[in-house]
């Protein structure tokens, strides 16, 4: 069992999928629920962090992003943790040049978001094509 951003999950071996894999417990994703006496003994090579990310719950991708950021999302980003590996070095008093590792692409695009207009993304080439696909869909929405 395991405690993350005020939720529960399990990490549990799938038969199915031959590997590791985590649960949520909520009441969206969980339909019944038996408790059992079996126990189970960890195996003494088991490592969680094998199982993990090293940046949140879920083990993913690995994206390495840098961009500059601009204004007052470079003033608060500077005092802030965000990702792995991460360097910051100011540019000028509002522009703040960040190179960061993210895992997984949702979490990367969620942190990109959250900058909105104050921010360039320089690299990864995929994510910026992908930024650029989300906010010309964000326009499409918001322009009808």
């Amino acid at each position: 069992m395991l405690h993350y951003k005020d939720g529960y999950y399990c990490l549990a071996y799938s038969l199915k999928a031959k590997d590791y894999r985590i649960y949520k417990f909520s009441e969206e994703r969980m339909r019944q629920c038996v408790l059992c006496e079996q126990s189970f003994t960890r195996a003494s090579d088991f490592r969680l962090l094998d199982h993990i990310g090293r940046n949140g719950l879920v083990r993913d991708e690995v994206y390495e992003l840098e961009l500059m950021v601009y204004g007052t999302s470079a003033r608060f980003l500077a005092e802030k943790k965000i990702g792995i590996n991460e360097k910051k070095e100011w540019i000028d008093k509002d522009c703040l040049h960040v190179s960061v590792v993210m895992e997984g692409k949702l979490e990367a695009l969620h942190f990109l978001m959250s900058l909105q207009h104050e921010c360039k993304l320089l690299a990864p080439q995929e994510l910026k094509k992908e930024m650029l696909k989300i906010i010309e869909e964000m326009n499409k929405a918001y322009s009808s």
